[in-house]
């Protein structure tokens, strides 16, 4: 894809811009008027809740309204798309989620905006971690069990998913290529409806959020805590195995984080990192996100962008493999 490799190109400019260049001395009277913080979903949601929590300690540290924004649609493309277009002074910017810079662009065809060119990386928020739970009459308690009876069986384990492209529908893609066993996802319009039919047993697992599946896997419940999907065990989780133990590598968890449109003062998003960063570092922040399912993230701009790499290359590999790459 030359287009991608030249997006890829200019965004990796940004970045050494952002690293190596002095600002235009504009963070020392910034913020002057309020600033927004565009969340591409709708009120309510987990992406909402965040943002709003950050905005209004950030409205307390830098002593000026920090806005949350919601501009829903389009699979969270078009509020991206909106705050890529805006000006680039430093009073606008958005919640990113993994759709945003990593799978939307080989999902679709065409987004309202460049996924790499017109944004610029601030900060890493957080990677709320996802779960594999299974349906207690599939008889497993463990990955290695699940993945045997997936080799065994006539038909293929159902997968509830979110949609096609959603984080469990792309999880359960990789799950399916790197374990060797034929899955069949089951597409609902949210993981509480998808919750319902595996509580009955009409599909069998699912690798969703935490916060959406961990409450059916308490003692009686129908579904079965089998692992985390994340690269290390949880610290509130420290009994329950990652999925990587049975499958080496296996990291499947969404990305939270802030961009900004390019262009926009690196004194400024340098001033923005360091003042997210000390927030979520905050033992009472930091305990009521994770009560949320949100374990702090932070660090530098360029940590960021590096994170945002590794993870295009991955889930382009799985969309690819699964057939799901939008067609030039």
């Amino acid at each position: 894809m030359r287009s991608d490799r030249r997006s890829l190109l200019i965004y990796a400019c940004q970045i050494g811009l952002l690293a190596g260049l002095p600002g235009r001395a504009q963070a020392a009277s910034w913020p002057a008027k309020p600033v927004t913080i565009v969340v591409p979903y709708g009120a309510g949601g987990g992406a909402d809740i965040l943002g709003r929590i950050l905005a209004e300690e950030l409205s307390i540290d830098l002593k000026e309204r920090f806005l949350v924004e919601n501009k829903a649609g389009m699979s969270g493309s078009l509020g991206v798309g909106y705050a890529a277009k805006s000006a680039p002074d430093g009073y606008t910017f958005v919640l990113c989620t993994v759709g945003a810079q990593i799978t939307n662009p080989f999902l679709y065809k065409k987004l309202p905006y460049d996924p790499m060119a017109d944004l610029v990386p601030v900060v890493h928020l957080t990677t709320p971690p996802n779960i594999l739970v299974a349906h207690a009459s599939l008889g497993v308690s463990t990955v290695k069990e699940l993945i045997a009876l997936g080799k065994t069986r006539a038909e293929p384990l159902l997968f509830a998913t979110t949609g096609t492209g959603s984080s469990s529908n792309l999880s359960a893609e990789l799950f399916k290529s790197m374990a060797g066993i034929k899955i069949t996802p089951v597409a609902y319009q949210s993981s509480a409806q998808a919750a319902l039919d595996l509580t009955t047993g009409r599909v069998h697992a699912t690798i969703d959020s935490l916060t959406s599946m961990i409450n059916y896997t308490e003692a009686g419940g129908q579904l079965k805590l089998l692992a985390v999907a994340t690269r290390d065990r949880l610290a509130n989780y420290e009994k329950v195995p990652t999925i990587g133990e049975t499958l080496p590598g296996f990291d499947a968890s969404p990305l939270l984080y802030i961009s900004a449109p390019t262009g926009t003062p690196p004194d400024i998003v340098a001033t923005l990192n360091t003042a997210i960063n000390k927030i979520i570092s905050r033992p009472a922040i930091a305990a009521k996100l994770l009560g949320l399912g949100y374990p702090v993230g932070g660090g530098t701009a360029q940590d960021l962008a590096a994170i945002i790499e590794e993870e295009r290359k991955k889930w382009r590999a799985v969309i690819v493999s699964a057939g799901l790459m939008a067609t030039e």
